[in-house]
């Protein structure tokens, strides 16, 4: 009887070591630009509950308060997060400090920022001799990403905006005339679009804006379909440019892709926003559903602040919640269950280097309304 209760004992111990869950862990530093020692607030300067995020101390608030909504989903789960959170700014000799602090960086699996871009060539080959996960969540710069494979850069390249273009719109269309609208024609973006175009066969124009003589230099006819790829941000001229291309449109079939910084424009109004086609690129869209409703509702609730991607807010939780995801499936991108809120993530994996997003995003305003294309 000892002997059979000792060979069931001994069984059921081993089951239980095979199916235990041990807490997972993961320790992850925070770069962030609070610019905390500059932190000086002129009140006078402030009008509005907006002017308070213009505040260079302010600005990425939004992205810690979206990352610690993030981390507190994982409260009840059987991982265990560990977090570090420093304030980094353009000081390269703090950021070499830090970094050089064994006792600090002794855990650290995951780096995410958004450090200013400076820094990143810093923190990135610090990550890569020390083979920890590095985020890049808001820099162009292609530095380090391809020799470096813990790197990630979420921005992708603009290069595929053209191919988009085309793809998505240019396709669809029978009889069109692409027009580059631009006020400097060795703009890189001109460069971009003109090398794909010649490469494609696609015939193109560039129109260039004479602002001094506040015209209309938009070769505009009724026989075709015209495409118009605004490639200038100045406000005032935006303004008027805009005014007399309202004007000059009437009974003409377009469409507009402008750059995504006209949102941010006081000068447009509803006049713009109520034009017909009209386009733009980004890099992070949240749609209006059930999800990015709640996920809202609980921001305010807990901040009492907006919940807005010009404050980074739904980026700071995406990123959070996906790479430290990732950590835990071991890198493959296959086994993240978590869908980004404001992101839409397909990683290039650069054959001796790290991974970029792919995805460019191509959205259409229609009665006011904002939609992704092509999705």
């Amino acid at each position: 009887m000892k002997t059979k209760l000792l060979l069931f004992l001994l069984v059921w111990l081993s089951i239980q070591s095979v199916f235990s869950q041990d807490k997972k862990e993961i320790t992850v530093l925070y770069l962030i630009p609070f610019h905390i020692s500059d932190s000086h607030i002129n009140i006078a300067e402030i009008n509005s509950e907006l002017d308070i995020f213009d505040v260079s101390a302010l600005q990425m608030i939004g992205f810690w308060e979206g990352a610690k909504l993030g981390l507190s989903t994982y409260e009840y789960s059987n991982k265990k997060i560990e977090v570090i959170v420093r304030d980094i700014t353009t000081d390269e000799t703090k950021l070499k400090q830090l970094l050089e602090d064994d006792r600090l960086m002794k855990d650290v699996d995951l780096i995410i920022g958004p450090f200013y871009g400076t820094l990143i060539p810093i923190a990135a080959q610090y990550a890569k001799e020390k083979k920890i996960m590095i985020v890049n969540p808001f820099s162009i710069q292609e530095a380090e990403i391809e020799t470096n494979p813990y790197l990630y850069k979420l921005k992708p390249n603009i290069s595929r905006k053209p191919q988009m273009v085309k793809e998505l719109i240019l396709d669809s269309i029978l009889n069109y005339k692409v027009h580059l609208w631009c006020d400097n024609k060795n703009d890189e973006n001109i460069k971009l679009y003109t090398e794909y175009f010649e490469n494609h066969d696609i015939a193109y124009q560039i129109d260039e804006v004479k602002s001094q003589t506040y015209g209309l230099n938009l070769d505009l006819g009724f026989h075709k379909h015209h495409v118009v790829i605004a490639l200038f941000n100045d406000p005032t001229v935006v303004m008027n440019q805009m005014r007399l291309f309202d004007n000059a449109t009437e009974g003409i079939s377009y469409t507009l892709i402008f750059p995504e910084e006209w949102l941010n424009f006081s000068v447009l109004d509803e006049d713009f926003y109520s034009l017909k086609n009209l386009y733009y690129f980004t890099y992070c869209f949240v749609e209006a559903n059930e999800k990015s409703a709640r996920f809202i509702e609980d921001y305010v609730a807990i901040y009492q602040t907006p919940c807005q991607l010009d404050r980074f807010s739904f980026q700071g939780y995406d990123i959070t919640r996906y790479f430290i995801d990732l950590y835990f499936a071991q890198q493959n991108h296959n086994l993240v269950e978590f869908v980004p809120l404001s992101y839409r993530f397909k990683f290039k994996k650069w054959s001796q280097g790290g991974f970029e997003n792919e995805i460019i995003r191509l959205i259409k305003i229609e009665n006011f309304e904002k939609r992704e294309v092509g999705k």
